[in-house]
């Protein structure tokens, strides 16, 4: 048996008096963390307060319904019967079916992490993770990208939030593979003409009120997916709408649809936090550390997750996740995207999607989808592409951008990355294909060479070619691509023809 000593009692006590002391205080800030919600996580912020404004309104408008006795203009009778029923009606196993859908998608993540541990070697505690992180922006730095940085000093500040010492990366940007030109011109342009004090990047923890309320609308900006605005508050207001409305008949007093439609927002709300809330649970039971760093018009989110196996970055910008087990390749990825939204230049697709959705679907080996996949088959569809048209032959400025858009169109494609289209293009070219240079006749400025691209195992004179591309709109020497493929050698190795 254990004595309780005075020596031990007393600072017990204490500890006790202290507790119910601060007790208010702390009560006040659960509460307001729970309606803000913390510094990172501007969507759920959202959310709470939608939710807590209509669960304000919902309870206002029911506590004068019940004391001033107004008449709902409905009968209690029908509903409960049903709720008498419940037992025996369809209901029933419409919930226990609702009951089976949510236990399955719990274990799947289980199977999903089971299936790609045994893929990839990786234990399911990185799969879970990496999975975990793409999902949420929880923990990441953010690093405002204005027109005065160029898309190299912006790349440098993200490797900077990415904690990667990039001076010791030996970076030549002149070499750097870029998605487009015109962005990265663009972004230059820009910079040159900013006034260097354009460039002060001010730290967020100092940032005052109206520099903390910028930076909180441009993480929103990019943070907010209309996507998962629609599963997690759109469907469940909808939802619930449409039971308010079964319940009360279709047809009831004015106020009672003012009713119905405050408690949609509650429920919308509630999910849309519910969900956010068990994604950052999810992310930080598999987390070793949280990284709290940040970086100081559009804001780019970026994050790494160490794991035993691997190191993944994340970056969230334009209200889509980007991911690479490269911080260098990802860096410049969002470095470029950014300015292509701050230029006004068409939004690159890029590789780095398709990996975040790759880690969410639990398929960690980025690599190898790389690789034996997203390669493989642009280079098929490069070749597909000329070979499908009618004349089996393209205008090399229609192809890169054909291409781009044929998995665009798909379900769940969301088009190649310019660069692997250019590096296929290389690879086929002459060996598949052959570029010809012609003359076409405009209607302004006379004749102007352009390349046309045709299978090597179509043999037409560059007469022909230039007849039909008096026929065809598609042969225009002016017409400015989205995404440019590059100039190759067009004479192949002998080695190479006689394999």
């Amino acid at each position: 048996m254990h004595t309780l000593a005075r020596d031990h009692a007393l600072p017990w006590l204490g500890d006790q008096a202290r507790n119910v002391r601060s007790l208010p205080s702390r009560a006040k800030k659960r509460l307001i963390l729970f309606a803000v919600g913390p510094s990172n996580t501007i969507g759920t912020r959202v959310g709470a307060i939608v939710m807590l404004l209509a669960t304000a309104v919902l309870a206002g408008a029911g506590f004068l319904a019940v004391s001033s006795g107004v008449d709902a203009g409905g009968d209690s009778s029908w509903f409960m019967e049903q709720l008498v029923g419940f037992g025996t009606s369809v209901w029933s196993y419409a919930i226990i079916l609702l009951l089976l859908f949510a236990v399955i998608r719990v274990t799947q993540r289980s199977r999903s992490a089971q299936k790609a541990a045994a893929r990839t070697g990786f234990s399911e505690q990185t799969c879970h993770r990496l999975a975990s992180e793409a999902q949420t922006a929880d923990g990441a730095s953010t690093v405002v990208v204005s027109p005065a940085d160029s898309v190299d000093s912006a790349c440098d500040r993200i490797l900077s939030a990415f904690e990667t010492p990039y001076s010791a990366l030996d970076i030549n940007w002149g070499d750097t593979h870029v998605l487009d030109d015109d962005i990265v011109d663009a972004a230059q342009k820009s910079a040159d003409a900013a006034d260097e004090t354009d460039l002060v990047v001010d730290d967020r923890a100092n940032a005052d009120p109206s520099e903390h309320a910028r930076l909180s609308r441009l993480e929103l900006a990019s943070t907010l997916n209309g996507r998962d605005l629609f599963w997690s508050f759109a469907v469940p207001a909808a939802i619930t709408t449409l039971a308010g409305l079964v319940l009360v008949q279709f047809w009831a007093a004015l106020w009672v649809y003012l009713l119905i439609g405050a408690a949609a927002l509650v429920v919308g709300s509630a999910w849309y936090v519910g969900a956010h809330y068990w994604r950052r649970r999810r992310a930080k039971s598999v987390r070793s550390s949280r990284q709290q760093a940040s970086y100081d018009d559009i804001a780019v989110l970026v994050k790494k997750a160490e794991t035993d196996d691997v190191t993944a970055y994340y970056g969230w910008v334009g209200g889509t996740v980007y991911a690479d087990y490269n911080e260098l390749r990802l860096a410049w990825t969002l470095s470029e995207v950014a300015h292509a939204h701050i230029e006004g230049e068409p939004i690159p697709p890029t590789i780095q999607q398709k990996f975040a959705r790759n880690l969410q679907q639990y398929l960690p080996n980025l690599e190898g989808y790389e690789e034996a996949v997203e390669k493989a088959e642009i280079r098929d569809r490069v070749i597909q592409e000329v070979a499908e048209s009618p004349s089996r032959r393209l205008p090399k400025n229609r192809l890169a951008d054909r291409v781009i858009r044929r998995d665009k169109d798909r379900i769940g494609g969301v088009g190649y990355d310019p660069r692997l289209v250019a590096d296929a293009y290389e690879s086929v070219v002459p060996y598949a294909l052959v570029e010809e240079h012609v003359d076409v006749e405009t209607p302004t400025e006379g004749q102007k060479s352009m390349s046309v691209v045709r299978l090597r195992t179509e043999h037409v004179t560059p007469e022909a070619i230039a007849t039909d591309a008096q026929f065809s709109s598609l042969y225009q020497p002016d017409y400015a691509p989205d995404f440019d493929l590059p100039a190759v050698d067009l004479h192949a190795p002998e080695a190479s023809l006689s394999d």
